[in-house]
């Protein structure tokens, strides 16, 4: 898959809630807020240390 098509593809929201348990999907221009990324919730995240 060209990286051309990868773009394309990631400009549908859905495409990037659907597979964002399979594929790590980084946003550099913070196109995408939490709610497009469904499988992302704050009881998923690992705790932090103090």
């Amino acid at each position: 898959m060209s990286t051309g098509m990868v773009e394309r593809l990631t400009e549908i929201p859905n495409v990037v809630g659907r597979f964002a348990d399979r594929f790590a999907i980084i946003d550099n221009q913070n196109r995408y807020v939490t709610c497009h990324m469904r499988s992302v919730s704050v009881g998923s995240l690992p705790a932090t240390d103090p």
